[in-house]
């Protein structure tokens, strides 16, 4: 008849007890899943924990993730009725012979101590963590699951695909800003399905699109290729072919890269440190390195646009969300992803926010990007243009570019920097979005406000895709507020392959403006220290 809360300091034996008893149907094991978490905490393996009666779950590992250090209550909802569990109870576990219930235990994570018997709805909401939502499973537990990303190392980490969520407790509403999580239940969903899940929650939110629920995913995905039957999830996944299938199903426009067909690519991609050496005369390992790092720059960019890449392993499936970044790069003459030492993905075999080391192994699963096969990116509708030929088109009109500055500054640069110097981060944005920023940059100073002016009133189509040229001298600072690029190229992102893409050039002082209905001459101007400008981050 009522609502029911409980409270509980965190750590404390109460709350190990109270969870035991929800996923193990046990109380005494809550002394080796303290005893668990605590070990993962201090950095120590599990296996150089005392033996223990319980598995390094995705829930422990939860409890014990750096994102939530600074947790110090938890809130258990009991008979929580959760969208995303039911549609997977009325798919499967309804249909079982054991009785399995239909609603959840919620977990409500907040940074401020409350005693047992205070009203939950009255915590302070800039407390709030986060929620996760336990299923009445025998295994794999955890199910919807939203938290901060960890705050460690700002400027250098960057968790780019992050939305606003909320939660309600009592009526009173809550959020929190950061990326769907969830575990496969390996009955309706494998892990291709939890990563499909993840990755469509958070275009839902942040690209307004619709909520997909576990069941329809699975529906989606099998629609037109069926290996199996339909329930239990088959024992092997989905395939990619199915996958491609599901992301079309929501409205998605889905890209599959497979890092063995880029050995008959010469875009160029890979760091300029190995692309002088032709495969041929490489040994195997270093050949991969070459391919790993060009798969990864075509992840880069889009991860950087704030939109999330499957990447696909032998036998597993995880998402792409954000990435770490190397301000102190020594080189002259780099590729933009010799920057970039890692991404971090959600993992539903292991947990969220895991970092993946783009040239070695994370230590805790043993994996790594050259562990990845193929990646699936995504893009709203009409973003037909792809982010590699985006910044290739960039590439060629900076290179032209020479020639119009002389043009419109009626001087010989020789300050005009050669290509093989510079460096081109590319990335999708709204045009509103970049509206916006220019507007605020300018209103502060830190923008040429005649250039923002002009480059504000220029009619755009709803996203754009963005490449920033710059140096290795003006990224070499650990403020990030401090980092700067030398001029950027704005291209229409629904322009074909083989058009001109191009829609504005600021670079070196100069704006060029191009008319895509072609009636207006193009306009050009010089505007005396208007670059270099600042650098922006995608997780700003």
């Amino acid at each position: 008849m009522w609502k029911n809360f409980r409270v509980h300091p965190f750590p404390s034996e109460q709350l190990y007890r109270d969870l035991c008893q929800y996923l193990y149907k046990d109380q005494q094991r809550h002394l080796a899943v303290a005893d668990h978490v605590a070990a993962i905490r201090s950095g120590r393996r599990p296996e150089e924990s005392p033996p223990s009666q319980v598995e390094t779950t995705p829930v422990i590992r939860l409890l014990a993730h750096e994102a939530l250090a600074q947790c110090k209550t938890v809130i258990f909802e009991d008979d929580y009725i959760d969208r995303d569990f039911f549609s997977e109870f009325s798919s499967f576990y309804s249909r079982c012979f054991k009785s399995y219930p239909s609603r959840c235990l919620r977990l409500h994570f907040l940074n401020v101590e409350m005693p047992s018997e205070a009203d939950v709805s009255s915590s302070p909401k800039e407390s709030y963590l986060g929620f996760a939502v336990l299923r009445p499973t025998e295994s794999n537990s955890l199910g919807r699951t939203i938290i901060l990303p960890p705050s460690t190392n700002q400027g250098v980490n960057f968790i780019t695909c992050t939305a606003s969520f909320s939660a309600t407790i009592l009526g009173e509403e809550f959020k929190v800003q950061g990326m769907p999580f969830i575990q496969q239940d390996t009955q309706v969903g494998s892990c291709a399905h939890a990563a499909l899940w993840m990755l469509a929650r958070y275009m839902a939110k942040h690209f307004h699109f619709r909520d997909f629920l576990p069941g329809e995913i699975n529906s989606l995905a099998k629609a037109h290729i069926q290996l199996g039957r339909e329930y239990p999830s088959d024992k092997d996944g989905l395939t990619v072919a199915q996958m491609l299938d599901a992301l079309r199903g929501m409205g998605f426009e889905p890209t599959h890269y497979e890092k063995s067909a880029l050995k008959s690519s010469t875009d160029g991609s890979a760091g300029r440190d190995f692309m002088d050496c032709p495969a041929s005369l490489v040994d195997e390992e270093a050949e991969d390195r070459i391919y790993t790092k060009r798969l990864a720059e075509i992840a880069y960019r889009y991860i950087e646009s704030k939109l999330p890449v499957i990447f696909n392993l032998k036998d597993h499936a995880i998402v792409a969300i954000g990435h770490s970044y190397e301000w102190n790069v020594l080189q002259p003459s780099i590729a933009t992803i010799d920057r970039i030492p890692s991404f971090f993905v959600h993992d539903d075999g292991v947990a969220p926010y895991i970092e993946l080391p783009i040239l070695a192994k994370n230590p805790l699963t043993g994996v790594g990007f050259s562990d990845v096969k193929s990646i699936i990116a995504v893009t709203p509708k009409s973003a037909s243009l792809s982010a590699e030929d985006a910044e290739a088109r960039a590439r060629i009109a900076i290179q032209q570019f020479r020639n119009v500055v002389e043009a419109v500054t009626d001087a010989h640069n020789s300050q005009f920097p050669e290509n093989n110097r510079l460096e081109f981060r590319t990335y999708l944005l709204p045009s509103i979005h970049f509206q916006q920023l220019l507007r605020r940059q300018s209103s502060s100073g830190v923008f040429h406000q005649e250039a923002a002016r002009r480059l504000i009133q220029v009619d755009y189509p709803r996203f754009v895709w963005i490449t920033e040229v710059t140096t290795s001298d003006l990224l070499r600072d650990p403020d990030k507020l401090r980092r700067q690029c030398l001029g950027r190229v704005i291209m229409d992102s629904t322009a074909s392959k083989k058009a001109n893409s191009i829609i504005a050039i600021h670079f070196q002082d100069v704006l060029v403006v191009k008319d895509r209905q072609g009636k207006d001459p193009d306009f050009s101007a010089h505007y005396s220290r208007s670059t270099p400008v600042s650098q922006w981050f995608s997780a700003d």
